[in-house]
């Protein structure tokens, strides 16, 4: 996994975008391909943890993966630190982002 994510680049053109399964926003560019259902349940986990960073949101659970990501992959795009930052325009997005989502939801359903 670790390879996979040093080799994710940096786009401009990026999109920040939400995942309801992680509840977490990621942006476009920091996904890898090809990734193994475990570690896509794991960097679920780091998404989430990192949404919590953006948003100011203790969670000491999560801390000790995300610790481990920084120490295997600290050149990931999605360690930045401008998206690893506690920001409230983000944590803003975030959470409309995860209502829109919520709304939703129940109609993808139909």
């Amino acid at each position: 996994m670790a390879d996979r994510m040093r080799d994710c680049k940096r786009n401009p053109k990026s999109q920040l975008m939400f995942s309801l399964i992680s509840d977490a926003i990621y942006w476009t560019d920091e996904l890898p391909e090809c990734l193994k259902k475990h570690e896509e349940d794991a960097l679920r986990f780091i998404l989430n943890y990192r949404t919590k960073i953006i948003c100011g949101i203790e969670d000491d659970t999560i801390k000790p993966l995300w610790t481990r990501a920084t120490q295997a992959f600290p050149e990931w795009i999605g360690f930045l630190e401008e998206r690893t930052t506690r920001s409230a325009t983000l944590c803003n997005a975030y959470k409309k982002m995860s209502s829109e989502a919520e709304v939703e939801l129940p109609d993808t359903l139909n």
